[in-house]
This record gives structure tokens, sequence and C-alpha cells, in this order.
């Protein structure tokens, strides 16, 4: 599997942006307060996903959704994610 693109379609300071990430090896890097954390957060939530069940989650939960909750629109966060997925050399069953 490879991480082709994220899109924070409302994460944290990104509202429409994308990041392309080549093929390889990415690097994100930039000065404090740039956004790496936040793209590597919207990479980790679009592609694990989160919690969606009954009830309060816990702190840690609690705190990833007030960390990148959208400066802007309605507090609700998006991310997608394209993955690619290598099955050359793999026999995939019937």
């Amino acid at each position: 599997m490879r991480i082709e693109r994220v899109t924070a379609i409302a994460f944290g300071p990104f509202s429409g942006e994308s990041l392309e990430l080549a093929p390889g090896l990415t690097v994100i890097s930039g000065p404090n307060e740039a956004g790496k954390s936040s793209w590597h957060a919207a990479i980790r939530a679009g592609v694990c996903g989160v919690r969606r069940g009954r009830g309060a989650g816990t702190k840690v939960e609690a705190a990833f959704e007030e960390r990148h909750r959208p400066w802007d629109g309605d507090g609700r966060w998006a991310v997608e994610v394209r993955l690619a997925l290598d099955v050359s050399g793999h026999r995939l069953a019937r």
C-alpha cells in the first residue's frame, strides 16, 4: 500500500488543500507551525480512521478531535486519502 495524496477537506488549519506524496519516501519539512503535525494527523486519520461508536470517546480521542477541529466552518472535520494497492506478484484468492 502506498499513500499517494491526502486532501484536508476540513482539518485543523487546512481547508480544501492537498498534499501529493512522491513514490518512495516523502519528507515533509518546514518551519515551526507550518502544519507538519497536522498533515501527519490527517494522513493517520484518513488511513486508520477514528472510532464512530455510541457514547463519549476516550480522553485521547477527545483531545485528537479538539486539536484538529477545523479552524473555520461548523467544526466537523473531513479528510480524504488516495491509496495505491500493489498486488503485482501476489495471487488473489477467488
